[in-house]
């Protein structure tokens, strides 16, 4: 047992490897489940691109147990709960939040799609999965998610740049040969964990794991593919797509979960964008007028991350966003930011991270990412950690991630040929 930033989490080994960690939070009224596995679409190739993701919907087709995608989410609602799961780059998660008695026959279902499952009705699944991929597609097939285009004009041919849920070419080669074939290397002890957060007992929890995961093989950790190169910039895509706005992402590769820098380059972005008061918000909703609403946000991923700011806006106002927006960059990494905008968002952050006790959704994914990607950090460390960063330290995430040969701005809209040849010149002139 051990007190981690205030939690008491109890951390258990099964002998096939896999690790139980359970966080009793007495004072809630509710208990989430998840597990965690080491699995996304970094782990993919161009071959197989979208096997994980289409993974994650099969085995919701039911279980030895509960043989049909009906009877399996029967089961489940029936506790009260609800089944999500979503596939990242870097892991998949499946949770259930139950009413705290149902905690116990909540596990043991989720342990039937690691154990037993079905992967029935594949051809019918495949058919919900390419509408899911249609969204993402204009009537020609062209891709036109601007946070797609976004990651790949980043990431390039990396698989961090590949669609999660892949493509149709990819998708209507799996057969359940492959499914099997990737859950029998993915889905095991080594590579997964069983986390367990709210009003819960950790011994039922931990005799409940050994009885129902205890089955699994012990398999290996998979390592995804390494990242080391972004896309060179400074660089502008944009594609035409019918609507009445243009999609604008200024995207910067930036630092991963485990780079000293990965906190100040979170505050940095806060700095930016992190409530209507701060610099992003103020400069492109309140004294423009050039969007209705904007987002700058910060994704570490576990070896490299990405910086992304974004709006929607008329398309004529495309080069003047742009222009903007870079130049609040530029202001991050070139002139001193205030000691007053760096405690407000210090005070945001700790906020955030305390408020997540009160949360056992949000205790079960630090702790499922927490152990996925082994960094051994406990939220009062994690709160030492933000509460030391300095503006120096900000400088420094700003001159590492703000450069010109990191630049990428999508646009996906319709755009005169003058505001794209504008944009485009501006993007390029970036220093």
């Amino acid at each position: 047992m051990t007190r981690r930033g205030g939690l008491d989490v109890r951390t258990r080994t099964l002998t096939n490897g896999l690790p139980i960690v359970v966080a009793p939070l007495p004072h809630l009224h509710t208990a989430t489940l998840m597990v965690g596995v080491r699995v996304g679409s970094r782990h993919e190739t161009t071959a197989n691109a979208g096997i994980s993701h289409f993974l994650e919907h099969m085995l919701f087709r039911g279980t030895a147990e509960h043989p049909t995608a009906h009877e399996f989410n029967l089961a489940v609602e029936e506790l009260g709960g609800t089944l999500h799961a979503a596939t990242r780059a870097d892991f998949t998660t499946y949770e259930l939040t139950v009413p705290p008695e149902h905690a116990i026959e909540g596990l043991a279902i989720l342990a039937e799609i690691f154990g037993t499952p079905s992967l029935r009705n594949l051809e019918l699944e495949k058919r919900i999965v390419r509408e899911e991929i249609l969204e993402g597609v204009d009537e020609d097939g062209r891709d036109v998610d601007p946070d797609d285009i976004a990651h790949r004009a980043v990431f390039g041919v990396h698989p961090l740049g590949a669609k999660i849920a892949g493509s149709e070419t990819s998708l209507s080669k799996f057969g359940e040969a492959d499914l099997r074939a990737w859950h029998a290397k993915h889905y095991v002890a080594r590579n997964a964990v069983v986390v367990a957060a709210g009003a819960v007992d950790p011994d039922e929890i931990t005799r409940t794991a050994e009885r129902c995961f205890g089955i699994l093989a012990s398999g290996e950790r998979q390592e995804p593919s390494p990242f080391t190169k972004p896309t060179r910039g400074p660089r502008f895509t944009y594609v035409d797509s019918t609507g009445s706005q243009t999609d604008v992402r200024v995207s910067l590769p930036s630092v991963g979960e485990k780079d000293p820098l990965r906190y100040a380059t979170d505050l940095l972005t806060r700095v930016l964008d992190d409530g209507m008061s701060t610099r992003l918000f103020r400069t492109v909703v309140e004294d423009t007028g050039l969007a209705y609403e904007t987002f700058g946000s910060f994704d570490p991923y576990e070896d490299t991350g990405l910086v992304v700011v974004g709006a929607a806006i008329e398309h004529n106002k495309t080069a003047s966003l742009v222009t903007t927006v870079l130049d609040l960059l530029v202001g991050l990494r070139d002139r001193p930011i205030e000691p007053r905008e760096l405690a407000k968002a210090k005070k945001r952050a700790l906020f955030d991270l305390t408020a997540v006790l009160d949360d056992a959704e949000g205790i079960a994914e630090w702790l499922v990412m927490d152990r996925i990607f082994e960094l051994g950090e406990s939220l009062e460390r994690i709160a030492e950690r933000i509460d030391a960063v300095t503006l120096d330290d900000l400088a420094a995430a700003a001159q590492r991630t703000i450069r010109p040969d990191h630049l990428q701005v999508v646009a996906v809209g319709v755009l005169p040929e003058s505001v794209e040849r504008e944009t485009k010149r501006i993007v390029q002139a970036f220093r």
